[in-house]
């Protein structure tokens, strides 16, 4: 069901924003108390620009958001976060810039600056940014020493017990728990199946648990290569499992409805004639 991949895109957001928090706060070192009072004062910043400017302007969220990395750097934190807070203070309401381009999420709306954004950034991010990322990220040399550890060295089975097990077994478990509790509801047209499904594909990781890796294994090169190597296997076998169970279930029906006792209408330029008499 459509309902599934909104489900899957949203999940792989938080599971990216919950990396960021744990880098955030168990990779910090050496703290340096002025660039981090420094930074809170520029977040406050960002959260103030809509109610000092009738008018929002892109400019001055990337000046201070490229000022808060610095101060985030600087203060021992990791600066990833800078571009998590600077988004979140873009308001999702203000009005995209005259003359933009860029289309409305939502049909019936007109486009706003987030949207206008996202039709700027999303070519220099998908064919610039995130390749490069994972190129530099990467860099894992295939070999026979490589491939054994898979099977027997703790630290590949642990990764991908977690991308294979753990993930599927937590992500449909708090799903089902805030179901239950109220809290959330089921999306349409998808059940317990497809949250089963969903959390083996959310065992698909690359950029976030490389880079998460390279921070927490960084001191041990063998130990980092494995782990590595352990993600792209584990993040494989999830794709193609996950993508093999979602075709076996049985095709959702277009929500749309149809009057049949609306007949159908010509084709352009072909008018409707009557039958010739016999």
């Amino acid at each position: 069901p459509r309902s599934a991949s909104a489900f899957l895109l949203t999940l792989a957001t938080v599971d990216d924003l919950g990396a960021i928090a744990v880098i955030a706060v168990f990779f910090a070192s050496n703290i340096l108390l002025p660039y981090l009072a420094s930074a809170a004062a520029l977040t406050a910043g960002l959260f103030t620009i809509p109610k000092l400017q009738k008018k929002v302007s892109v400019w001055m969220y990337a000046v201070t958001g490229v000022a808060l990395w610095y101060s985030l750097l600087m203060a021992g934190v990791n600066a990833d976060v800078a571009g998590v807070v600077t988004a979140m203070a873009i308001p999702a309401t203000a009005p995209a810039p005259k003359g933009s381009r860029a289309l409305p999420l939502e049909e019936g709306h007109a486009p706003t600056l987030m949207d206008h954004l996202i039709f700027k950034m999303l070519p220099w991010t998908a064919l610039l940014v995130m390749p490069l990322f994972a190129l530099a990220n990467t860099a894992v040399p295939i070999d026979l020493s490589l491939l054994s550890g898979l099977t027997s060295q703790p630290v590949a089975l642990g990764i991908m017990a977690g991308l294979l097990i753990g993930k599927p077994i937590g992500i449909t478990a708090f799903s089902l728990l805030a179901i239950k509790s109220g809290i959330a509801r089921m999306p349409e047209g998808m059940g317990v199946k497809h949250l089963l499904v969903l959390g083996l594909l959310g065992g698909i990781g690359f950029t976030m648990c490389l880079f998460l890796i390279a921070l927490a294994l960084g001191s041990t090169p063998d130990a980092m290569r494995l782990g590595k190597l352990a993600v792209i296997v584990a993040s494989a076998i999830a794709a193609v499992g996950g993508a093999a169970i979602m075709r076996s279930f049985a095709p959702v029906e277009d929500a749309r409805v149809i009057d049949s006792s609306t007949p159908p209408s010509a084709p352009t330029g072909q008018p409707i004639c009557d039958p010739p008499a016999a």
